[in-house]
């Protein structure tokens, strides 16, 4: 029954729309305002102000995060740890109030991982910024992140819960960039 209870605060909190909501509280903006692809911190940064990204990219970790310490007051098992992850992810990438434009899952997942796992965690962290910077693009950034954890954690032997999770993970949000792609403005055709 706890892994049960785990499980349904995993999604809820996963369905959070932190960065939304910064963005309506403190800025005014509505969900509309941002355009097709994601809703996450990178796209407050472009519509308000740098302290908005940061309040964002703080709030997203802290999901993750808030989930994780609820992970170890419960004392959970290995394996109940990991599908938390992945019932975090699920829940963000289908959060009812964003219908789906978010790509930036992998924030929740980055702060709910370097709780239990930091090696992974700070990979995450380092590769989607190193990425980010790079291609500015969030969700090259976010999929490269996600799939270079999966690599490494199953190069360092993980149990195999540990790296279904991860590939489940990388799913969503593989399914998300194929959501996004379609988005993405082509130039017009010379005439």
């Amino acid at each position: 029954m706890p892994a049960l209870f785990f499980f349904l605060c995993a999604f809820l909190i996963g369905a959070l729309p932190v960065t939304y909501w910064i963005g309506r509280i403190f800025y005014g903006i509505h969900a509309g305002d941002y355009g097709p692809g994601s809703i996450g911190p990178v796209k407050l940064l472009r519509l308000a102000e740098p302290e908005a990204f940061f309040l964002a990219l703080l709030g997203e970790l802290s999901k993750g995060c808030l989930l994780a310490h609820g992970a170890e007051l419960c004392a959970l098992d290995d394996p109940v740890i990991w599908w938390g992850l992945f019932w975090l992810s699920l829940g963000h990438r289908l959060s009812p109030v964003l219908g789906g434009h978010n790509s930036d899952l992998w924030l929740a997942w980055t702060g709910y991982i370097v709780f239990f796992v930091p090696v992974l965690g700070q990979l995450s962290l380092a590769t989607a910024c190193a990425l980010f910077i790079l291609t500015k693009r969030q969700w090259i950034s976010a999929t490269a992140a996600l799939a270079v954890t999966a690599v490494t954690a199953a190069l360092l032997g993980y149990s195999s819960a540990a790296l279904l999770v991860l590939a489940g993970c990388l799913g969503l949000q593989m399914g998300q960039n194929r959501k996004f792609c379609r988005h993405i403005h082509r130039p017009a055709e010379i005439e």
